[in-house]
Parts: structure tokens; sequence; C-alpha cells
């Protein structure tokens, strides 16, 4: 697919995320082992969350599906899959309520 590159929407989303007052994120790195990461780890305000960024037309992958289900029911954090940058900052005041 052309287009946007993950890269820059990761990087758009990472900046927008640790300018907003409370919030730290941080990109995830994959493993060598096979552990299963999400792109971006953030707190906002004590709130723990995980964000999957992927290209316009891109899904997450079984594996990264799972991972965001286990992680939002055993652990209450929040977990969303977002195209772009306006699609991050929507889900995040949406569900953050600010």
């Amino acid at each position: 697919m052309t287009g946007v590159r993950e890269s820059t929407i990761h990087k758009k989303c990472l900046d927008w995320l640790n300018a907003i007052p409370g919030c730290h994120a941080e990109k995830q790195h994959g493993s060598v082992y096979g552990h299963q990461r999400l792109d971006i780890l953030l707190c906002f305000r004590g709130r723990f969350g995980w964000v999957e960024v992927k290209r316009p037309g891109d899904h997450p992958t079984k594996l990264q599906a799972f991972t965001m289900e286990k992680w939002a029911i055993k652990a209450g954090a929040w977990c969303v899959c977002v195209h772009s940058l306006e699609e991050l900052q929507h889900e995040f005041m949406t569900h953050f309520e600010i």
C-alpha cells in the first residue's frame, strides 16, 4: 500500500501524547524472542493504555488484537488501534473525557 508511512503516524501520535499535561507515552519495540508488544505504551493521569498504529486500510494481527483484548479485560487498560493522529485525538479525548 502506498501513502503515509506507519513511522510517520507513530511520531505524530507520540509528539501529541507527550505534549498533553499529565501524559507520558513511549514507543515500544518488538522482541527477538517473539514477545508481542503493541506500538505505544502510555499513562495519562495514572490510567494505563496501549495504542496500536496501522497505516490506513491495515488492521491489527490476530495476536495484536488478542493482546489488546487481554490488557483491556484483565487489567482495565485503554487499548485502541488508530490509523492517523486525528483518529487517536478523537479516541483519546472521548475515552478520557477531555
